[in-house]
């Protein structure tokens, strides 16, 4: 087998492996959106005033899973389309120049462990790498697509399970004061935790007075902006537990 006869075939290989995993993805993504619809279309009386907590528990594990399951596949795909399309460049390259120097010095083959290629290939992979695009990958729009369905389907089942809760609720005398309290000391919390979590690793906040910090994701947001945030949050916590407590009161 000569040079361009391998990286030849690993284009081939890994074009067909690109393929196997669409596949898996479509059908992943299919068989959710069925299921998603199938639970939607069920009688509003007879299974979703009954069976609504059964669906919001399993839920949570599914959507997990699931999303797991697919970002699993597309990592993978990811990994066959560096490989095929530095093949393909490659094999390109090597037909233009005949003459030019085909180094096959089998080495490890990058995001593949315990596989070798040629030397050449993987010259062209670590270069791809290298690229202005390859620092800043766009999305793909079939994996924008995929998500978005999963996203659209789950935010629907969501809200379904939520409106049966609050239907179901309301007939056995809800304490909606301690609902929304629990509600807004949720938002605060989250609120607070990613602030946290981003400004933590930013630039120290009193290092220059009202002068903006840069965070972890590049943007500049100015200290008044974080006090605004900040104090925003613990108003929704502290509201919060005003709820609740006026909800303990008035059962």
């Amino acid at each position: 087998m000569t040079g361009d006869e391998l990286v030849l075939a690993y284009w081939k290989i890994y074009e067909s492996y690109m393929a196997r995993k669409e596949r898996l993805i479509e059908v992943t993504t299919t068989l959710y959106l069925a299921g998603v619809g199938a639970l939607l279309l069920q009688d509003w009386t007879r299974f979703w005033l009954v069976h609504f907590q059964a669906v919001m528990v399993l839920l949570l594990p599914v959507v997990v899973l699931g999303t797991w399951f697919v970002q699993q596949q597309f990592r993978m795909w990811s990994t066959a389309a560096w490989i095929s399309n530095s093949a393909q460049s490659l094999l390109a390259d090597w037909v233009f120049q005949p003459s030019s120097t085909k180094n096959l010095t089998p080495v490890a083959l990058p995001g593949t462990p315990g596989v070798r290629a040629p030397q050449g290939l993987v010259d062209e992979m670590n270069s791809r790498m290298s690229s202005p695009m390859a620092r800043s990958p766009q999305r793909a729009p079939f994996e924008t697509t995929v998500y978005g369905l999963g996203a659209v389907a789950t935010i629907a089942l969501a809200a379904q399970c939520i409106w049966a809760w609050v239907s179901r609720g309301g007939a056995h005398g809800m304490n909606w004061w301690s609902v929304v309290g629990l509600i807004c000391d949720s938002l605060g919390v989250v609120g607070v935790g990613i602030d946290a979590n981003i400004w933590t690793s930013a630039a120290p906040l009193d290092v220059i007075p009202d002068v903006p910090a840069k965070t972890r994701s590049g943007l500049h947001v100015p200290r008044s902006a974080y006090r605004i945030r900040l104090w925003v949050y613990w108003a929704l916590i502290s509201l919060g537990f005003l709820l609740q407590l006026v909800g303990q009161f008035r059962r």
